[in-house]
């Protein structure tokens, strides 16, 4: 096992798997990976998660511990 996958774990993203550290991931970085929007622009939008035992929603600002296979669902709610 190379030492890229030792630190990093995969995701899925609106349906595509992505690579990405060990640690927490933000409402921020999703949206970044979905839909390469950053900052407060990122505010908008709906993260919600699954982790095999629950489904929830990520609220901006949020952070979650980023788990294996953990599924992440990146939609605009609206622009203001």
């Amino acid at each position: 096992m190379s030492n890229e996958n030792a630190d990093s774990v995969e995701i899925v993203v609106n349906g595509q798997q992505h690579r990405v550290p060990k640690g927490e991931i933000c409402h921020g970085d999703l949206v970044r990976i979905a839909f390469n929007v950053e900052g407060d622009a990122a505010q908008p939008y709906t993260v919600t998660y699954e982790d095999g035992k629950k489904s929830d929603v990520l609220p901006f600002g949020g952070c979650i511990k980023v788990k294996k296979d953990m599924v992440f669902d990146v939609i605009a709610t609206g622009m203001s």
